[in-house]
C-alpha cells in the first residue's frame, strides 16, 4: 500500500516544520521563488535531527550526488539509525551497515533495486521545488544568509493538506507544513530544510541539506559482487500484455478522475489520472507510456496491492488489485463509499473506491480482511 498526495509523491516532504523566525520580513503577495536552475552535481552535507530509543540524536551525512546520471554516495555517522554508507547507481542501491539487518559474513553490502520514479534521493532540489507548483504553496521571503560562503536568499514554502468540502463542514482542518530553501543569485538551491512527520512507527525527523562544489565529478564504485547480498524481490521489470483499461471514473468534488489498469505479465499496474493529468510517479512499464503504481501480482495467494491517493481538493481515491478469491476490503470508519469492483481477465480483481468523507477511516492495507464488502 502506498500513500500519495495530489497524484505525486514529492509533497510528502511538506510535513510540519518550524515556524518563521522572529524578526523575519513580513510576507507580501508578490513573494515568489526566483527562476530555478539545476546544479547538475554537487557535494552534500546533511544534518538530521531525530530520536533513537526516545532520545534526541543528530546524524551527519557527507557525500556527493550526480543528479544528471543518478549517482550518489553518502556516509552517515553515528551508526545505528541509518545505513552507514549508501551507494546508488541509477536504480541500484547498495547499503552497508543497515540497522536491524545483519549482513552475512564477508558480504557487508545489501543490494536493492527499484525503478520507481521520481527518486528524490537523486532528484535535483530545483526539480523537487518545481513539483510543488501544482499545489500552489504560499511563498514567504525571509532573510539573506551566506551558505558556505555563498550569498543566498531564504524562502519558506507553506503547504496545507487539502480537506474535502464535507470534512471542512464537519470542522476538520488540514495540517500545514513548511519547506525552507536558500537560493543563490543564479537560482541554485544551496540549502534545504525539511521536516518529515513520523510514519509507520518511524520517528519524526528534520533534515538540513547543504549543497556546494557544484559541477563536481562524482565517481561511485559498484561494490564487488562477492561482497553483496542481493534483494530477493529483484527489480520490477513490468511488461505490458495489453492496452490500458479504465476500471473506474468519476468527478470528485469537481475534479474528474479515472483509474486505469495496465495488464502485465505479473498481474496489473494502476495509473490514476486526475485533472486531465496522468499519474506522474511509479515504475516504467515496458510497452506502455504510463507509469504504474501500485503494481500487483496475480494468482491465488498473492497479496493485495492498494494505494490511497489524496487529490488536491481533499477528495480521496483508493485503487489497486486484489487477487481472487479475496473480495473483501478493509476500510473502517468511512461513509458514502463508492466502490467499483472489476474482475480482471488477467487473474486479479481490480478495485477503485471513492471516499467523499473519510473522518476516522484507516486506509486499506495489504493482506487484511475487510469490514466493507462489494454489494451483491
Amino acid at each position: 500500500m502506498g500513500l500519495a498526495i495530489g497524484g505525486a509523491t514529492t509533497p510528502l516532504v511538506l510535513a510540519l516544520g518550524a515556524l518563521p523566525a522572529a524578526g523575519a520580513e513580513s510576507a507580501t503577495s508578490s513573494d515568489h521563488l526566483p527562476r530555478l536552475r539545476n546544479m547538475g552535481s554537487a557535494r552534500v552535507v546533511r544534518h538530521t535531527t531525530t530520536t533513537k530509543d526516545g532520545r534526541p540524536i543528530v546524524l551527519r551525512s557527507v557525500g556527493a550526488i550526480d543528479f544528471r546520471h543518478g549517482r550518489r554516495q553518502e556516509e552517515t555517522r553515528p551508526r545505528g539509525v541509518y545505513p552507514a554508507e549508501d551507494r546508488q547507481l541509477g536504480p541500484d542501491l547498495y547499503m552497508r551497515g543497515l540497522p536491524g539487518s545483519p549482513a552475512p559474513t564477508g558480504r557487508p553490502w545489501q543490494h536493492y533495486r527499484s525503478d520507481f520514479v521520481p527518486d528524490q534521493a537523486i532528484q535535483d532540489p530545483a526539480d523537487i521545488l518545481r513539483s510543488f507548483r501544482l499545489y500552489r504553496p504560499s511563498v514567504r521571503r525571509l532573510d539573506r544568509r551566506n551558505v558556505r560562503g555563498v550569498a543566498t536568499t531564504h524562502y519558506q514554502l507553506t503547504s496545507t493538506v487539502p480537506v474535502a468540502p464535507k470534512l471542512r463542514a464537519a470542522g476538520f482542518t488540514g495540517r500545514s507544513g513548511h519547506t525552507d530553501v536558500w537560493i543563490d543569485a543564479r537560482g541554485h538551491v544551496r540549502r534545504m530544510r525539511v521536516r518529515v512527520s513520523g510514519l509507520g512507527g518511524s520517528p519524526a525527523a528534520t533534515t538540513v541539506s547543504e549543497y556546494f562544489d557544484l559541477g563536481v565529478a562524482v565517481d561511485v564504485e559498484r561494490p564487488p559482487a562477492r561482497t553483496v547480498t542481493a534483494d530477493p524481490s529483484g527489480a520490477s521489470h513490468e511488461q505490458a500484455t495489453g492496452p490500458p483499461q479504465i476500471v473506474a471514473s468519476g468527478v470528485a468534488d469537481g475534479i474528474p478522475w479515472a483509474v486505469r489498469f495496465i495488464p502485465t505479465h505479473r498481474g496489473a499496474c494502476s495509473n490514476l489520472a486526475s485533472d486531465g493529468r496522468a499519474q506522474p510517479y511509479g515504475v516504467p512499464i515496458r510497452g506502455s507510456k504510463l507509469l504504474g503504481s501500485p503494481c500487483g501480482s496475480s494468482g491465488i495467494g498473492s497479496q493485495p496491492s492498494l494505494q490511497f491517493t489524496l487529490l488536491r481538493n481533499g477528495a480521496q481515491i483508493v485503487s489497486g488489485t486484489v487477487p481472487p478469491p479475496e473480495q473483501r476490503y478493509w476500510l473502517k470508519g468511512a461513509s458514502s463509499v463508492q466502490l467499483h469492483v472489476v474482475p480482471g481477465t488477467w487473474g486479479t480483481t481490480s478495485v477503485a473506491m471513492r471516499l467523499p468523507t473519510i473522518a476516522n477511516a484507516t486506509p486499506p492495507c495489504c493482506g487484511t480482511r475487510s469490514v466493507v464488502e462489494p454489494s451483491s
